[in-house]
């Protein structure tokens, strides 16, 4: 690579981050749900929805918008990605009704698909292939970044402007991408036979909108079993559609066979439970920050910020890491890190001050970015280069399915807890348990250390 196509290789990258970072950015959201739900005068069971909606289409979605990529080009869905961005954050912040609100987040999560199942491979593709990790540790420095400012500034844009603000920050930033997309060179993917799973896609629709409906059920101050019950069983049985449905297509969107591979998914797995347990503290840090510290909203979101920064220090010293460290290694560093973290959460107590909370939730971030980090590299090494969008995709699905699966989990246990024992108390057990659940699957995991060291 030349010295100038260096330069604009490097330019473009940055254009591909600015419009990456516009999933992360929807962190400041969480902070406008009390501002929402006056606005639209919706009870507090109401708010759940501008969640779910969000999530629901975005994981729904985002391994297609990988494979879509993989198939037709990763410049063409990255940049429908930024239009349709452009005007769902547009159309959310001037809705008129609650209705047409959630309308227009399912149109945003489709956006924030593309985005985000695209990017990862739109940014290696811009590269030599050598430079594939240290590529990737930018990206997570900027995806970690795009979080750690979000609740912050979502703070400031809400007690400025209400809760339209958060939506339209946003619109300009999705424009600029998109008008910087013009210098990105020529991507010369690898071709592929233009053909569509669609059986295989609707199923896996149909399999995560009923697991997150189902889980969503048991948030409910009185569980309602029944629809619970049923939507599992939906989940289930369109899951066994849809692995019978990619043992047959000619072009899955998913290779199941790749799971044959018991490394590969140990992988996938730890990522999923990663996050589950490392999103604790965004579920329910907001509230110990507030109740018990005595912050204000806006200096509980700038303290949660210390544990994003920790992800994007992850990233700058995973672009120095990459090269000298193998990835399993350091994804099984960053499992020890963020389980050390949780138990420095847990152990504790208010009055200990935020100078001693501090290092625990920055570990917490160092840990997740790490393990991001290197769960990206080697999921991209895995696959095959005419698979990278699947790649991004797939490690962004399992990511997601933790924090869903976290949200709920979390949510009720707090709650149970809460009525034998003090919020306190509550809170460090959450995260004892969270630290627990995270060290025990590393410790079975190490029956196998050829998936930690030998990669």
């Amino acid at each position: 690579m030349s010295e100038r196509a260096g330069i604009r290789a490097k330019i473009s990258l940055g254009v591909v981050g600015l419009g990456s970072i516009l999933g992360p950015l929807d962190s400041s959201v969480n902070i406008a749900f009390p501002d929402i739900t006056r606005s639209f005068e919706i009870g507090l069971n109401g708010i759940q929805w501008v969640i779910i909606c969000f999530v629901l289409t975005q994981a729904g979605s985002v391994l297609i918008f990988g494979k879509l990529g993989d198939l037709f080009g990763h410049k063409k869905f990255f940049t429908l990605g930024l239009i349709i961005s452009v005007g769902a954050h547009a159309l959310c912040a001037s809705s008129s009704s609650f209705g047409w609100f959630l309308v227009f987040r399912v149109l945003q999560g489709i956006g924030i698909a593309m985005l985000i199942g695209c990017g990862p491979a739109l940014a290696t593709f811009l590269f030599p292939e050598k430079l594939r990790g240290r590529v990737l540790a930018l990206y997570t420095m900027m995806f970690a970044l795009g979080m750690a400012i979000g609740p912050a500034l979502g703070g400031l844009l809400v007690q400025q402007w209400g809760w339209p603000g958060v939506f339209w920050f946003r619109v300009p930033i999705a424009l600029a991408a998109l008008l910087l997309m013009i210098m990105l060179p020529k991507i010369d993917q690898p071709k592929r036979q233009p053909r569509l799973d669609l059986a295989g896609a609707a199923l896996l629709i149909a399999t995560l909108s009923a697991f997150i409906l189902a889980l969503n059920q048991l948030q409910q101050a009185e569980i309602a079993w029944l629809p619970s019950g049923l939507l599992f069983v939906t989940a289930l049985l369109c899951l066994a559609g849809f692995i019978h449905a990619e043992g047959r297509a000619p072009e899955p969107v998913l290779r199941l066979a790749m799971f044959q591979d018991r490394g590969f998914s140990m992988l996938q797995m730890t990522n999923l439970i990663i996050n589950l347990c490392g999103f604790t503290l965004m579920v329910i840090g907001p509230h110990y920050l507030v109740r018990e510290v005595g912050l204000s909203v806006i200096e509980a979101g700038l303290v949660l910020a210390l544990s994003l920064i920790g992800g994007g220090a992850a990233g700058l010293a995973g672009n120095w890491l990459i090269i000298k460290i193998a990835p399993g290694k350091i994804s099984f560093s960053g499992v020890v890190i963020t389980a050390i973290g949780l138990f420095g959460v847990a152990l504790l107590e208010p009055s200990a001050g935020l100078f001693a909370l501090a290092p625990a939730l920055f570990a917490i971030g160092l840990g997740l970015g790490l393990f991001q980090l290197a769960c990206l590299e080697l999921t991209a090494a895995t696959l095959p280069r005419n698979e990278r969008g699947v790649a991004g995709g797939l490690v962004s699905l399992t990511r997601m399915i933790g924090m869903v699966i976290c949200a709920s989990v979390v949510t009720g246990g707090f709650e149970v807890l809460q009525r034998s024992a003090s919020f306190v108390v509550a809170f460090q057990s959450i995260f004892l348990g969270a630290g627990i659940l995270l060290t025990v699957f590393l410790i079975i995991s190490l029956s196998r250390r050829e998936i930690w060291f030998s990669r």
